[in-house]
């Protein structure tokens, strides 16, 4: 291996002792960098005395909202936009589950909107490999219009939380169906007594040029009516020694 890279993604603390153990194995693994996005502002100053400077280019969203499903569904509902209430109204048929059908429906969807929107989408291998490492702890929901799927959406669970990890929509037929996929991603969390549901991500002015793009969805998160929750700049660390060029002997 010539050389690497390290990521770490909402670790639950950062201590002297943590960074001190990144720094062992970025030697060990040759890095040339590595990025840490914090859950929590706290003891955010330890970076700058470890050389630690603020990242503008986050891998993973930097502001979501998050909805609390304790309360009924009446009462949820009620929380919602009086746009979203109307909208869910409307009567579509579901699939819920977890089988090869609806990951391969969920994907032709998903690699449809991503061309359509002009954004990048893991390949169906990867997304496979992701579902199972999850376990039960997956679902998808898909939305048929005339029997074909026209919306859809992969969640993920870990620790009583959902995620609203990918979805995707075929506008030309329901343009309502995001409204009822959402809908029917709550009613099944509740229905697996999970406490929240992250819609993963929305639009970040302190990261404005790498969200960007979020701005139109951001809109339909925020009619849920769920928290904003911001997570702490990401910080980056490079090792210069580690850039040396391989030599062969």
């Amino acid at each position: 291996m010539f050389w690497s890279a390290i990521k770490i993604q909402r670790p639950s603390q950062i201590s002297e002792e943590f960074l001190n153990k990144v720094d062992k194995i970025a030697r060990e693994k040759r890095a040339l960098f590595t990025i840490i996005e914090p859950k929590t502002c706290e003891n955010e100053n330890i970076f700058p005395k470890h050389r630690y400077r603020p990242y503008k280019e986050p891998l993973s969203f930097t502001k979501t909202i998050v909805v609390d499903l304790k309360p009924s569904l009446e009462t949820l509902l009620k929380s919602f936009s009086k746009d979203t209430r109307q909208k869910i109204k409307r009567e579509t048929e579901f699939k819920i589950g977890l089988n090869p059908i609806l990951v391969e429906e969920f994907y032709k969807l998903f690699a449809q909107t991503a061309k359509r929107k002009k954004f990048w989408i893991p390949p169906l291998l990867e997304i496979k490999t992701k579902i199972s490492s999850f376990g039960g702890d997956v679902f998808v929901v898909t939305a048929f219009y005339k029997k074909t799927p026209t919306a859809v959406a992969l969640i993920l669970i870990h620790e009583k939380t959902a995620y609203y990890e990918h979805a995707a929509h075929n506008p030309t037929t329901n343009k309502d169906a995001p409204y009822n996929i959402l809908w029917e991603t709550i009613k099944e969390c509740k229905k697996r007594n999970l406490r929240t549901l992250d819609l993963c991500g929305i639009y970040d002015t302190r990261f404005s040029k790498a969200t960007k793009k979020w701005e139109k969805f951001t809109i339909f998160k925020k009619k849920w009516g769920g928290s904003v929750l911001t997570y702490p700049t990401p910080y980056i660390k490079y090792y210069p020694r580690n850039f040396i060029p391989f030599r062969y002997s």
